[in-house]
């Protein structure tokens, strides 16, 4: 599984950080979303994050 998530993100054929290099930005902004005011839009970030992540994950239980 780690294999193939390292080919998801990092892969020069098909990686989300090489085509993407932006979203390497994402990850600090991430962390800075427990400054947001209002705690509802602070919980839909976190939401987000974490389907985020879940989705990589799910895709790299998948066999090419």
């Amino acid at each position: 599984m780690s294999t193939r998530l390292a080919g998801l993100l990092v892969s020069p054929s098909r990686g989300l950080l090489i085509y993407t290099p932006a979203v390497l930005l994402a990850i600090p902004g991430y962390f800075l979303v427990k400054n947001l005011q209002p705690p509802a839009l602070r919980s839909v970030f976190y939401v987000y994050g974490f389907s985020v992540v879940a989705t990589m994950l799910i895709y790299s239980l998948y066999e090419c």
